[in-house]
């Protein structure tokens, strides 16, 4: 048997519980906040969620009893064309400072008639107008957002500049995320990791962008691959630290350092140039559409918020959990109307062949049809 070096739970020490360490969060204690900034790990994502949701919850209530002592803006009501749902979304809401759209913004649509449609915004109308906006900024023909080969994972298009105000429709698409997050609204997309974890300012330091360059571009790195091992003389391949790029028909030149284009690739800077390739493909290229993405997205959920989860949590706290689907849950927080009830032998048909018959890909597209979103919370 191995000699112990240490006391049993050395490493455990008592005040150090999940539950510790969000009672201190909650006190504002610097220590706990360090514990998420640096070892966010040592939480539970299932108690992270429900402190951000405690604290949105909180937030909520305050601006609701600033709005009966008339200390805050009225109600925003803003009307939605549907053929222009982006469009109108956009125009609308770029002048709407992030408090008033946290809080004071409501939604209405106009059918294709011109005709307010019947009921305003409480919830649903919201959430619709909030799916169908990322819905459509999302779809790579807009030209906003690109797909990695492999995993179809979402990052910005480095071709984005088509649209003129792009960089502010990045901004706006940040904070239509950032309130479907605020709203719990689940979307039903994937973001590239090298593209979301810019969200996560402490979590960026040991990132290698050559390691992950295969997640958005496997030709590339197996060439730059083939550059690092190669043993024949380098400068027979006329590499320079530059990039041609292909930007609607034209070749443009992009340097990966100050006078780059007159810089050769030798045998003792290849490790330095693959690397700069790299580092300028998955950052450089699109780091003024991801800033803008960024700072629209912070507007909305605060960045102190953000710094307790790690970049897999923070896909789940946007795009849900991969997981299984617990119909049986889901089942304890159906709420039936119509004079329907949990023992009405209609409902108890459903339950029946949904929990026992199902495969997960009809789970997945009954939670689909229910909440818009394939996946779980």
């Amino acid at each position: 048997e191995r000699k112990r070096y240490t006391a049993t739970k050395f490493w455990t020490p008592k005040d150090a519980s999940p539950a510790a360490i969000i009672a201190e969060l909650k006190a504002g204690k610097g220590r706990a906040h360090k514990i998420t900034d640096f070892i966010p790990w040592v939480l539970p994502n299932k108690k992270k969620l429900e402190y951000l949701q405690g604290l949105i919850k909180q937030e909520k209530a305050l601006k609701r009893s600033e709005d009966r002592r008339g200390m805050e803006c009225k109600t925003i009501l803003i009307k939605i064309h549907r053929r222009r749902l982006f469009e109108d979304g956009f125009q609308h809401m770029k002048s709407i400072p992030d408090d008033v759209l946290k809080h004071h913004v409501k939604i209405m649509f106009v059918n294709e008639l011109g005709l307010d449609e019947v009921g305003i915004d409480q919830d649903g109308v919201l959430k619709e107008f909030l799916e169908e906006t990322i819905r459509h900024a999302l779809n790579p023909s807009f030209g906003l957002f690109s797909v990695t080969e492999e995993n179809k994972w979402l990052y910005p298009s480095p071709l984005s500049k088509v649209h003129y105000e792009h960089l502010d429709l990045f901004h706006y698409v940040g904070r239509i995320i950032a309130k479907a997050v605020y709203e719990g609204i689940v979307i039903d997309i994937s973001f590239a990791p090298f593209f979301i974890r810019q969200l996560l300012h402490n979590k960026n330091a040991l990132f290698s962008y050559l390691d992950e360059l295969p997640s958005l571009d496997s030709e590339l790195h197996k060439n730059l691959m083939f550059i690092k091992s190669y043993q024949g003389d380098i400068h027979d391949l006329g590499l320079t630290f530059s990039v041609d790029e292909q930007e609607f028909g034209k070749v443009v030149t992009e340097e990966l350092m100050p006078g780059g284009s007159f810089t050769p690739v030798s045998s003792t800077n290849k490790i330095s140039y693959i690397h700069q390739i790299a580092h300028y493909k998955m950052y450089t290229q699109i780091h003024k559409q991801t800033k803008a993405f960024c700072a629209g997205f912070r507007g909305i959920i605060n960045d102190d918020w953000l710094r307790m989860f790690s970049l897999p949590e923070l896909q789940k706290l946007i795009s849900g959990d991969c997981s299984s689907i617990d119909l049986t849950d889901l089942k304890k927080n159906v709420r039936y109307l119509g004079g329907y009830h949990g023992n009405h032998r209609v409902i108890l048909w459903f339950w029946d062949i949904t929990l026992n018959e199902f495969t997960e890909q009809e789970k997945s597209a009954l939670l689909k049809f229910v909440t818009s979103c394939s996946r779980p919370p």
